[in-house]
């Protein structure tokens, strides 16, 4: 919120209150004029019992919860990531009310539940959206079909993720959504992008702005923000971003998505150049959270 806005001077005034709790996401930055904080504590999600509990009271079918149980018991650092409640949620979604859309293998890695959740609402969306007038077809249809067919949203929300994660910004508002058309020079509607099940929560927003960056990779083009004044090329951005901790998980779901492809290699050998964190103790864990979102074929490299 800026300074300049009528609520910003009533938010201030509520958030240096003498008895007030204040939460946010990790890495928000605080409004200027707010008084120091007499007790700053982090949440670290739910314990490995309540992660057991949320899925069997979220998932139905005692053979899923059995699978996913099992999933978790030799996915480490998968069940590391799931203690947060919105990942979490994301791998309840992936496997509860549908079949096996892997055929006999479930997905093996956060970005493969990403993508499974991805198209399941696109095929959701499309329809609604009359981008296809059969709902069947809707449902037939592949992930590379769906990405072709809602291109043009996708992007958008791409787009958005993107500039929210750089920013700290999770709300969405119209008038922000119009600062991003301008900026990405969007045809797409106002009204289709609204009807978007990825613009209705922020679960999703590492992911989608993922996306937005291996798409910029692929393609050698330059990565626009909505807050920044240049362009930046993908590799300099992450050479510039790859230790800091809001973009973690940003990270893991890139390795993931080029490794769909089998383009992680190149990622990974700049993962190893200039700049290192000082002491090694970060690198080695970006190292080690990427390569968990490597599929057992890909991890030759």
């Amino acid at each position: 919120m800026s300074r300049d806005e009528p609520a910003s001077e009533l938010l201030r005034d509520l958030l240096n209150r003498p008895n007030v709790i204040i939460t946010s996401r990790p890495h928000a930055a605080s409004p200027s004029g707010l008084n120091k904080v007499d007790l700053e504590l982090e949440t670290i999600g739910f314990s490995e019992n309540q992660v057991e509990e949320y899925i069997k009271a979220s998932v139905s079918d005692r053979l899923k919860v059995e699978e996913m149980l099992k999933f978790l018991k030799f996915k480490k650092l998968v069940r590391s990531l799931v203690r947060i409640p919105i990942q979490l949620d994301a791998l309840c979604f992936s496997w509860k009310d549908s079949t096996n859309p892997h055929g006999s293998e479930r997905p093996q890695t956060m970005t493969a539940l990403y993508r499974d959740i991805e198209l399941r609402l696109w095929q959701k969306d499309a329809y609604h959206m009359e981008a296809s007038n059969s709902l069947e077809k809707c449902r037939s249809m592949n992930l590379h079909s769906m990405e072709k067919l809602m291109a043009e949203t996708s992007g958008v929300i791409q787009a958005l993720a993107f500039c929210g994660l750089c920013s700290d910004r999770t709300d969405f508002d119209p008038d922000y959504r119009q600062k991003v058309y301008g900026k990405f020079e969007f045809g797409v509607t106002e009204s289709l992008v609204e009807q978007s099940s990825f613009l209705r929560t922020s679960d999703p927003s590492e992911y989608f702005a993922a996306r937005y960056f291996v798409e910029n990779w692929r393609k050698g083009t330059q990565l626009k923000d909505l807050d920044a004044s240049e362009c930046v090329k993908p590799r300099d951005f992450f050479q510039r971003h790859k230790h800091e901790d809001r973009y973690n998980i940003m990270w893991r779901f890139v390795a993931g998505l080029l490794d769909d492809k089998d383009e992680a290699e190149a990622f990974f050998d700049l993962m190893e150049e200039q700049p290192r964190d000082l002491l090694g103790l970060v690198h080695q864990f970006l190292v080690i959270y990427c390569l968990s979102e490597i599929s057992d074929a890909g991890r030759q490299i």
